[in-house]
């Protein structure tokens, strides 16, 4: 264990090899030069110290629910470590990657007091999470002991352990919609340069998943745990939109919005009903493990090229730019 983590180490620094021909083509150069007295300087302190705080608060909840997990019976604590771990690893890759691209834009918007452009630019993100995270809510949720069988099970990672591990990924599978929509939420105040209010949202938040998750472990076990942070992100988040309408006037539950939701809706329960029969079909007669795994990834697969199909049948924008970028790739 001590070599895997030398290996992260080792990655790491890496990625800064990877990023040295890329900041040489743009001319940066660093300079060892901290002056406190420059006002973008001072302003930047004064931004950050919010932004480090939702930081620790944030880090801080993870660290409470391992340890409200040392309560429980063991094992415990590795059943939620190992649904956290698909649940960050999901969020890190889809969601953390969308908001990136998100801020440079709205920042510009905002720093320029074009509401108008900002609040579009919300709206675009906010359909884009819907787009992403309902199919795959349902898709990690109600197939989540065929995910764990293929990602975990093996040598001392037993079926009881999947079938544990499976109940916490479900859970955070299907508030996987809330966390993304606050991910994007908190990022509307950061461009806009208010850092302390989603500061002092995410003390609530911590507060509030403390007190969920010590009424629900009486009655989920661990299961209560991922549950108990998807019902306080659910707050949080509807209290940080309704002060994002009363400060700017955006209206979160748009025209645009609800109807990308349903239409969404529709094509993931479509894929949802072929996944099922082609599991139902395929799966009964293959006893081997190993070809049971390679024909869920198969279908799985199968499953995101109807996914797309049947959006695009839907008329839903954002599959059509998708569809036309795949094309484009292709005629060149």
């Amino acid at each position: 264990i001590i070599g895997l983590t030398w290996a992260s180490v080792v990655a790491g620094f890496a990625q800064i090899v990877f990023l040295i021909p890329s900041l040489k083509k743009s001319q940066f150069k660093y300079r060892t030069v901290l002056d406190f007295k420059d006002p973008y300087a001072r302003r930047m302190g004064k931004l950050s110290i919010p932004v480090i705080f939702s930081t620790i608060v944030s880090e801080a909840t993870v660290i409470v629910n391992k340890s409200l997990a040392t309560w429980l019976p063991a094992g415990s604590v590795t059943y939620l470590t190992y649904g956290e771990l698909i649940h960050f690893t999901i969020m890190m890759v889809f969601i953390s990657s969308m908001s990136m691209m998100l801020f440079p834009a709205l920042s510009r918007a905002f720093a320029r007091k074009q509401l108008e452009r900002a609040h579009r630019y919300l709206g675009l993100a906010y359909n884009a999470i819907l787009i992403v995270t309902i199919p795959l809510a349902i898709y990690v949720g109600i197939f989540a002991k065929d995910i764990v069988t293929i990602l975990f099970q093996r040598g001392l990672f037993t079926s009881i352990d999947t079938l544990n591990t499976a109940k916490i990924v479900s859970v955070y599978a299907f508030c996987l919609p809330a966390f993304s929509i606050m991910r994007i939420t908190t990022n509307a105040y950061h461009a806009n340069k208010d850092t302390r209010t989603p500061a002092i949202f995410s003390f609530m938040l911590l507060i509030l998943n403390i007190l969920f998750t010590l009424i629900l472990i009486r009655f989920m076990g661990v299961s209560g745990i991922p549950l108990a942070s998807g019902i306080s992100c659910i707050f949080v988040t509807t209290c940080l939109n309704i002060l994002l309408k009363k400060k700017q006037g955006y209206v979160f539950f748009s025209r645009s919005f609800v109807s990308t939701a349903i239409k969404v809706v529709i094509a993931s329960a479509v894929c949802l009903l072929f996944m099922t029969i082609g599991k139902l079909i395929f799966q009964n007669y293959i006893s081997n493990i190993l070809y049971k795994n390679l024909t869920f990834i198969v279908l799985s697969l199968l499953t995101l090229l109807l996914y797309l199909l049947v959006g695009h049948l839907l008329k839903i924008k954002e599959f059509r730019s998708i569809i036309r970028t795949i094309k484009h790739k292709f005629s060149s």
